[in-house]
């Protein structure tokens, strides 16, 4: 019989387990099964149909807060099996940031999503083309929404989706939101950008094409941001009310993003740009991962966090597992 594999591993993905383990060498070998057990040293039962003849594989068919002990059988032509492959065990991981897309266009639609994987953590997306608002339901189990505008400037976030925000908020949780026409959209005056997210006042269409990180901040120290947005560059300044501090300012020293920590809750972040402005490729701290990775350093998220990919079908459960470093 083959011998059996060696090199087995076992991750957290997002609400799966990844199984790695290395080649065996035999001429006549005919494939691998994988066995899962529910406490460790067994009994195992196969969590494969056929025999897989690649080295790795995905097992979605996992709950969250549940160790699951696997090992790797390998299966020659004849039918001969190996011993199995020493334990590896592993808890599938969830979702704590979700990234709301708003933006109509999917060209730009994955920006923040890989902004965040890149910064080494596990995102979930939704998208508002394709599933409509979320509801609170939707949002509240997640520690962060990052909620991206994109070039959308007359139907940002609704009246119902504002109520749904204000209510996560006082609920403890943590939102950013990027915008370049949210301003325009909503206007000055309007309760939730006044309450939530500090904003008292603006100038539209006046922040032009650099932005300055404030010496010392969390999010912002040390970074200089061209903006190179690719469907035109509208965004703001702002005027943050005496509870919000800036984040970043144009080269006129004019507030074009802040931060605030509320009352009821944590912690907001609202950029009055288009986060696709933002370099994807240039060096930290000049690009959109450090961007998002400082982010959310200030609210608080650890890396290892999330991706489900809910857009194209317009479903929420076909969780993709694209997990961070």
């Amino acid at each position: 019989p083959p011998e059996a594999p060696e090199g087995v591993s076992a991750e957290p993905g997002n609400r799966e387990v990844v199984i790695d383990w290395s080649a065996n060498t035999e001429p006549d070998l005919a494939g691998y099964s994988v066995l899962r057990s529910l406490v460790p040293g067994g009994p195992y039962d196969p969590v494969t149909g056929a025999l897989l003849t690649e080295t790795g594989f995905t097992d979605p068919d996992v709950e969250l807060g549940t160790t699951y002990f696997y090992v790797v059988e390998a299966e020659d032509l004849q039918g001969a099996l190996s011993d199995p492959s020493i334990e590896a065990s592993a808890a599938p991981d969830r979702a704590y940031v979700l990234v709301i897309n708003d933006e109509g266009d999917p060209v730009y639609q994955m920006s923040v999503a890989q902004a965040v994987l890149d910064s080494g953590y596990f995102v979930d997306q939704w998208d508002v083309r394709n599933l409509g608002s979320p509801q609170l339901t939707d949002i509240e189990t997640y520690d962060t929404v990052i909620w991206n505008l994109g070039p959308e400037y007359s139907a940002t976030i609704s009246t119902e989706e504002q109520a749904t925000l204000a209510t996560y908020l006082d609920g403890g949780g943590k939102l950013a939101i990027f915008g370049q026409d949210l301003i325009y959209d909503l206007g000055t005056t309007n309760s939730f950008l006044n309450t939530y997210l500090h904003v008292v006042g603006a100038n539209q269409d006046s922040c032009g094409s650099l932005l300055y990180g404030e010496v010392d901040d969390p999010v912002s120290d040390g970074m200089l941001l061209p903006l190179n947005t690719p469907f035109g560059n509208t965004c703001d300044t702002i005027t943050p009310d005496g509870t919000a501090v800036t984040v970043f300012a144009n080269d006129l020293g004019d507030p074009v993003a802040l931060r605030a920590e509320g009352v009821t809750y944590s912690r907001v972040f609202f950029g009055a740009f288009a986060f696709e402005g933002i370099s994807d490729t240039d060096p930290p701290p000049n690009n959109q991962a450090t961007l998002i990775d400082n982010l959310l350093g200030w609210f608080g998220e650890e890396v290892g966090l999330l991706f489900a990919d809910g857009f194209e079908d317009g479903t929420t459960n076909a969780w993709s597992g694209v997990a961070g470093n």
